[in-house]
């Protein structure tokens, strides 16, 4: 409480007492004179604040704004120990709560307004705004525990998707590699069969101009075509046949015999 006067003091002195001139709406403008008037400890003009704050507030259509407001002006009551007003405002405040569904400010209304029956020994409306308690902290943890398991849900999701993603890069990077693999491999068998294709018609024009440096152009060219040639055909050719003699080479002779 003392850091949280020190705060609004502080505040006080520097909030423009005119801040309606800034554009500032009323409602919080009062709102925030009523809280620097508590924090200077005059109690009064804060309550004054507080009363004009809800007179604007009364037109306000935000329920949740609304179940916020009275809870809050509750509170002020209670630190000022005037439990009657504070018990009649924590009461607003619920109603406006229950209208806009909204579960933790009920659970604060209810609260306020158990600790008022307490204080004014009215025992059995505690014990049932107790109850009323109980099971709305209850609710807000089950909504807790769904919100956790929604959560939950969603990060697996997410992480789900993550792994779906990227398993999909994995795989358009290796058909990325493959395709760069397939295409080098495609350019070297490309360019050997482009070699062997020029090494064999080197050799073919080597073995071209050899034949016809030992043969006439047409049995060269009648090779080329068939395979072989007729040319040798018409040629006659005398017949030999070699005697072999074991005699020394000073008397070394061969003789040619016609057959």
């Amino acid at each position: 409480m003392k850091t949280f006067k020190g705060c609004m003091s502080c505040a006080a002195t520097s909030f423009p007492t005119n801040s309606k001139k800034l554009g500032s709406p009323p409602y919080p403008y009062y709102r925030l004179r009523a809280y620097f008037k508590e924090a200077q400890g005059q109690i009064d003009s804060a309550s004054y604040f507080w009363q004009k704050a809800s007179a604007e507030m009364a037109a306000q259509p935000d329920l949740y704004r609304k179940a916020n407001f009275y809870i809050r002006m509750g509170e002020f009551y209670e630190r000022q120990l005037e439990f009657e007003r504070a018990a009649h405002f924590f009461d607003i405040g619920a109603q406006y709560s229950r209208e806009s569904r909204f579960v933790p400010f009920l659970l604060r209304a209810v609260a306020g307004l158990e600790r008022m029956r307490l204080v004014e020994g009215d025992y059995r409306s505690a014990y049932a705004l107790a109850d009323e308690r109980h099971a709305l902290e209850d609710s807000i943890q089950k909504i807790n525990e769904k919100e956790k398991l929604a959560l939950a849900e969603v990060l697996h999701e997410m992480r789900l998707e993550q792994s779906r993603q990227a398993a999909q890069l994995r795989t358009e990077l290796l058909r990325s590699r493959s395709f760069g693999f397939g295409f080098a491999l495609i350019v070297l068998l490309s360019g050997l069969i482009f070699y062997q294709f020029h090494q064999t018609r080197r050799e073919k024009s080597r073995s071209d101009s050899l034949l016809l440096n030992i043969l006439p152009a047409e049995t060269a060219n009648e090779l080329k075509e068939h395979g072989k040639t007729t040319a040798c055909d018409s040629i006659k050719w005398p017949s030999y046949s070699p005697i072999l003699s074991d005699s020394p080479p000073s008397q070394n002779a061969c003789l040619q015999v016609n057959s």
